[in-house]
């Protein structure tokens, strides 16, 4: 079986996902010569950057529907209608993806898209409150699978469920608020608090009121979930930055442990 042209119209009666595409492609023409013309000229600063931010919402949704052709590709084999012996494989092939790309898509999708039994019945996502912020658009492609990255590192068995649950409220929580490169050292700094290699560096604590937060064992608050100021009346916002130090911190204690003479 050829792999098919993207374009082909020679389908009759063309179906409602093939007409849909061919509206969707047709609205975009049109945005993108309205661009072209001038249609910024008319805007004030605050009303590009809302533009700019409702696109930016558009781009982070559409992955949403790769995890549906995802899930029904492998409930179909379709890798093996193409002579590919994985959904990674089919995607590098078909769409010209480069490894990296497929498989973080594929990820994406076991993790947040949907899921169904051998009955058919529907599930869940794998992690819910994340299929629920890329829905929403708040959350690039890109920190999903810093979130989904993270969460698999601490599906090994012997992890805390309860710690599971809390690093899962702590990363659902700040991935809107926190950028890439900030989520990527934050994530880091709630896993090895979820599973860490020394309880006696890091933990997770969660209060009565169901406030978690990652904590160093001097005490230090590094970062909390479920509260807008931190219980020294510092901002959240303002206190995020203390991921990265957290992270610091801990190499800088392996290092120690490692090579205790170099101090």
């Amino acid at each position: 079986m050829d792999i098919g042209d993207p374009t082909t119209t020679e389908r009759t009666p063309r179906s409602r996902l093939d007409q849909l595409v061919d509206t969707l492609n047709d609205i975009y023409a049109e945005l993108l010569e309205t661009l072209e013309s001038g249609g910024l000229d008319q805007l004030s600063d605050a009303e590009t950057v809302a533009v700019w931010q409702r696109a930016e919402a558009f781009r982070n949704r559409l992955p949403l529907v790769d995890h549906r052709l995802v899930a029904y590709g492998e409930a179909t084999d379709l890798a093996k209608a193409y002579c590919s012996s994985t959904m990674t494989q089919l995607l590098v092939r078909v769409l010209q993806l480069s490894s990296g790309e497929a498989v973080s898509r594929v990820r994406a999708a076991a993790a947040v898209g949907p899921r169904t039994t051998t009955l058919g019945e529907q599930l869940p996502p794998v992690l819910p409150k994340l299929a629920a912020l890329q829905r929403e658009g708040v959350v690039t492609p890109e920190k999903v699978s810093i979130v989904e990255r993270a969460m698999d590192k601490l599906s090994r068995p012997g992890v805390d469920p309860t710690a599971v649950e809390a690093a899962e409220k702590l990363l659902t929580d700040y991935a809107p608020l926190l950028g890439a490169a900030d989520l990527r050292r934050y994530a880091s700094s709630v896993v090895h608090a979820a599973d860490p290699p020394d309880p006696n560096l890091w933990m997770i604590n969660c209060s009565r009121t169901g406030v978690c937060g990652v904590e160093a064992a001097s005490g230090r608050h590094v970062a909390a979930a479920g509260q807008t100021y931190f219980s020294d009346g510092c901002p959240a916002e303002r206190r995020l930055g203390s991921a990265r130090q957290a992270t610091h911190q801990q190499h800088r204690q392996r290092r120690r442990q490692q090579h205790p003479d170099t101090g």
